[in-house]
């Protein structure tokens, strides 16, 4: 077990859980980058813990509700009391967990009372969510089991995903990333939009395999008046009944991602490696949504922005940033391969 962990171990551990968030991170504004990567790995650590089937249930109910009153509590001594040997998981976030000892010294020692404040506020939200969900899911083991209503779907989103876009918002106030005159409750909102929509490009994106583990987060209510019933789902052949409710979830999952390309345009300009650390993700998810569109999502087929796509991306959108026609409209372009590959082959040895 780890005595400590730095600030520079604190990235390299990112680097491993995470490879296209750490792209992200890594160019934020010191100030805001250790805060928000301490509490990225707070959130990888309690999901590895939630989705790992080496444990019981009611097991990772209670390792998450420990974590959870740890980080309430800038504990700076904590284990799992049931963490097996083999997870199941990667070498890396097995690695994560061993170090969350360091990891919650780290909390307790080198954040401010007010970052640590926002980190406990964002975590302990996300851990709620985590064990909504082991409580809604896991529960009957070989079933699969729905979201019941859009109210349910709207909820899960804002536990995982919308309260880290508020988090991020928050802490960029307080280190006066966004001008004083700025409205945080408007900024703020977008955030939350801009979270919602990456956590509904992660869903509509991953149901096949959902299903095949007897969870969907499409709501039952919806797919009741398609004429179906989750179990249903598992057949491809019955893609055109669930299209219309499909389709639903991808325009909302895209008016929630262009708010948050309102949120990038509200980073000011001079701290432009934040806007790009926040257009990214914007970005690949709109490839993404572009990519399900017209595809039959019961098809057990993985939909993923290649590396080679996403490198292409930093260097369009770092050009595009100085230029301010194509940066306004960098949403659209993004959303054709070939357009991306024209952009950059223009600009990029301007």
């Amino acid at each position: 077990m780890s005595d400590g962990v730095g600030a520079g171990s604190l990235m390299r551990m990112l680097k491993g859980v995470s490879r296209s968030f750490y792209l992200s991170i890594r160019i934020l504004p010191a100030r805001v980058r250790h805060p928000i990567a301490l509490a990225y790995l707070l959130a990888r650590a309690s999901d590895t813990i939630a989705d790992t089937r080496a444990l019981p249930q009611m097991d990772r109910i209670r390792d998450l509700r420990r974590l959870d009153a740890a980080i309430a509590d800038a504990q700076d001594c904590f284990t799992f009391d049931s963490l097996p040997d083999r997870m199941g998981c990667s070498p890396e976030e097995e690695l994560l967990l061993k170090n969350i000892s360091g990891i919650l010294r780290h909390l307790s020692q080198n954040t401010s009372s007010e970052e640590r404040t926002e980190i406990q506020n964002v975590l302990h939200t996300i851990i709620s969510g985590q064990i909504l969900d082991l409580e809604r899911f896991d529960q009957l083991p070989h079933t699969i089991r729905a979201l019941q209503t859009t109210e349910e779907l709207h909820d899960y989103t804002w536990r995982v995903a919308g309260v880290v876009g508020s988090f991020w918002t928050r802490i960029s106030f307080l280190h006066h990333i966004f001008p004083p005159n700025e409205n945080l409750q408007s900024i703020e909102k977008s955030g939350i939009q801009f979270g919602q929509g990456l956590q509904l490009v992660n869903i509509l994106r991953d149901l096949p395999g959902d299903l095949k583990n007897f969870r969907c987060y499409l709501p039952a209510v919806e797919i009741s008046a398609a004429g179906l019933t989750p179990d249903q789902l598992l057949a491809p052949e019955n893609w055109d009944r669930l299209k219309p409710v499909y389709a639903k979830w991808l325009d909302m999952a895209e008016n929630h991602l262009m708010a948050g390309w309102q949120y990038v345009l509200k980073v000011p300009r001079r701290y432009w490696m934040m806007r790009l650390a926040c257009a990214w993700p914007v970005l690949i998810g709109l490839e993404t949504l572009g990519m399900l569109r017209g595809e039959n999502p019961l098809e057990a087929k993985r939909h993923k922005v290649t590396r080679g796509w996403i490198y292409r991306l930093m260097i369009v959108s770092f050009v595009c940033h100085f230029i301010p026609g194509m940066w306004q409209c960098l949403p659209r372009l993004s959303l054709s391969r070939r357009t991306l590959d024209r952009v950059r082959d223009q600009f990029s040895m301007k």
